[in-house]
């Protein structure tokens, strides 16, 4: 074994002569651990490589130790052996043991994954088994106290750059006192959520006594709010309290805050009061004397959020405590996205879904997903960017259009996806309550939002917004148009389908008739100069679109054989009469009756077995070659009085 000691000395010299001094370092080191010349391997180490690099370990030091208060360089127990300008063998002079080597990297270390959380080191001072944890994921913060390590921990502050590449987002603490005022006296700076201790329980217990304090005696005006968790509300006091409780039972205190706008409720009031008296400094609640309308509701509650992001959610809704983390990591990984929604399940049904995450880039592709968030619960706001773009002014300029009261957190999702971009987030956040919204009732279980002219005067005011506040080419906004013309279709055969009053309101052919003709209007007030070839397109799709949703199969559904064919009848009529080869066809029939069948089709579909259309008006309209306009006009003009008072339809 003697003999085997003195050879790798011996090699460790022939090595060193052939300036081959990294093989040269691993053979002293190898004799130095076999028990060999332990003072002589030690003073040719020191000599050779530790004392002719001293001045520039203590320039390396002082530099590291910028704004930190320095532990005396003589006192450190890590000496380090260069072999290279980035590699070293690492010395234990407490110990008077090697404790391996350590490379530095070319660049600052930066976590793969983005997180929203920070860490809590203790006990540990070797930043080698920090490593895989800080290249995982780019944590917040990174907290180290040194408490018991310093003379091992501070000696890696003799390396170059050590602090830029390794501690670029870390805080150091001396010692646990420091670490208790650090964090009572800045609040602003988020306590750790991971730890990595031999003694958890004692850090966590102290976490949670700076938590407390956080949350029920703040020592300063809350800053560095992270998100803003909004809920507009209007008569669910006792819903709206339960979210909130819901919301503070999270692990976040400086992170975020809820605000509650209560919209001059006249239910609930005592449960809206307990919300108001809450003492967690979490919570900010107002409150208007009057109903001032959803939309105002819903941009009080931006106007008084302090957070860089602010997510809008329906009373109702829940969030889901134990994805908000991921949640919150997505936020922070794309800080310059304008507009974020995410997974809201209702009824085991999702209201926004894609199968991963998605980024819209800025412009149009954003701003055409925005105008399709029916749903307001999970709409995040950038509001940094919402705040630059001075939105809120934009938005109190063009206050009164139909669309933007009904729907003002899509408006806001336009412009922030004009600038911003948007982005879904993969995550399921909010578990759905109840579908039930502050628009009003109208006592046959609809909204008056699924009334066919205010679908109209939605489109129209929509595509007004898009024309003078967004900008668009003009093969977009017809685009958009077209987009939008559908979803009135389908919000409608939703409505229709959904409740039973509203069928017996509305007959589906006169819907979408109305549907067709609004739209048709449109092209003659469109914004943009379209030629007689867009124009065709454009009259093609929107007929196109018509015919479909008219002989939609599932309006067959429940409905007699007998009535199932008169419908089908006047489908039939219209779609030939659409498609211009219908004149030639009718005519030929009206000696076989066919007078007689559309009067009889009629009767079905308008439900007034007591009008009749008389034979001879039809016939004329036959030969005139409007009979479209006839059986959509003429046969609405019969009943029109008595449906201005069941719906006040605007025909």
């Amino acid at each position: 074994m003697g003999k085997q000691q003195e050879e790798f000395f011996n090699l460790a010299v022939e090595y060193f002569e052939a300036e081959e001094y990294e093989q040269s370092v691993i053979y002293f080191i190898t004799a130095y651990n076999l028990g060999y010349q332990r003072e002589k391997i030690l003073e040719i180490l020191y000599t050779c490589f530790i004392t002719p690099n001293e001045d520039e370990f203590k320039a390396n030091y002082k530099e590291n130790c910028i704004e930190m208060a320095q532990f005396p360089y003589d006192k450190l127990a890590l000496d380090f052996i260069p072999v290279s300008d980035d590699k070293f063998y690492i010395f234990d002079r407490e110990k008077q043991e090697f404790n391996g080597m350590f490379e530095l990297e070319e660049e600052p270390i930066r976590g793969e994954e983005v997180e929203f959380h920070s860490i809590l080191y203790t006990d540990s001072w070797d930043i080698r088994e920090m490593l895989p944890v800080l290249k995982e994921r780019d944590w917040e913060t990174v907290y180290i106290l040194m408490e018991g390590i310093e003379t091992r921990f501070l000696s890696f502050f003799k390396l170059p750059k050590f602090k830029e590449k390794y501690l670029e987002n870390a805080v150091v603490f001396k010692n646990c006192e420091y670490m208790y005022l650090f964090f009572e006296r800045y609040e602003e700076f988020y306590l750790p959520k991971e730890l990595v201790s031999q003694e958890p329980e004692k850090y966590l217990n102290i976490i949670k006594r700076l938590q407390y304090k956080r949350i029920y005696c703040p020592q300063k005006k809350r800053e560095n709010i992270f998100l803003s968790i909004c809920i507009p509300s209007y008569n669910r006091g006792k819903i709206a309290l339960e979210n909130v409780l819901h919301i503070l039972k999270c692990p976040y205190d400086s992170e975020i805050e809820v605000i509650v706008s209560n919209n001059g409720s006249v239910k609930g009031v005592e449960e809206y009061r307990k919300i108001g008296k809450l003492t967690d400094s979490r919570v900010h609640y107002y409150e208007f004397e009057q109903n001032q309308g959803y939309a105002t509701n819903v941009l009080k509650t931006l106007e008084l959020a302090k957070g860089k992001f602010a997510v809008i959610t329906s009373d109702e809704d829940l969030v889901i405590l134990e994805h908000l983390r991921e949640y919150l990591s997505c936020l922070k990984a794309n800080r310059t996205v304008g507009v974020f929604w995410e997974k809201v399940m209702v009824s085991n049904t999702y209201w926004y879904w894609t199968e991963k995450n998605k980024v819209y880039q800025a412009g149009f592709e954003a701003v055409r997903e925005a105008i399709s968030l029916n749903y307001i619960t999970g709409i995040t706001y950038n509001m940094d960017l919402l705040r630059e773009s001075n939105v809120f002014c934009v938005v109190a300029g063009i206050r009164g259009n139909y669309f933007l009261e009904a729907y003002v957190h899509m408006v806001l999702a336009a412009i922030a996806g004009k600038y911003g971009g948007a982005f879904f987030i993969d995550v399921l956040l909010w578990n759905g309550g109840e579908q039930k919204g502050e628009n009003h009732d109208d006592g046959q279980g609809f909204k008056d939002y699924m009334l066919p002219q205010n679908r109209i005067h939605q489109l129209k005011s929509l595509m007004e917004f898009l024309d003078s506040q967004i900008g668009m080419e003009k093969n977009e906004f017809e685009q958009l148009f077209f987009e939008q013309s559908q979803k009135v279709y389908n919000m409608l055969l939703l409505a229709y389908k959904s409740f039973e009053d509203y069928r017996k309101s509305y007959i589906w052919e006169e819907i979408c008739s109305y549907i067709y003709r609004e739209e048709m209007k449109y092209l003659d007030i469109f914004p943009f100069i379209i030629n007689e070839k867009e124009k065709e397109i454009l009259v093609e799709q929107l007929k196109n679109l018509f015919l479909n949703y008219l002989e939609w199969k599932e309006m067959f559904y429940g409905i007699e054989s007998e009535e199932i064919q008169r419908k089908k009848l006047i489908h039939q009529i219209i779609r030939m009469e659409l498609e211009g080869n219908g004149k030639k066809a009718i005519k030929v029939s009206i000696k076989d009756d066919l007078c007689l069948n559309i009067n009889l089709s009629l009767e079905g579909v308008i439900n007034r077995g007591e009008h009749m259309v008389e034979e001879a008006g039809l016939r004329k309209a036959v030969s005139e070659g409007r009979l479209i306009q006839y059986v959509f006009e003429e046969c609405w003009n019969r009943r029109k009085d008595e449906a201005m008072e069941m719906k006040s339809w605007d025909a």
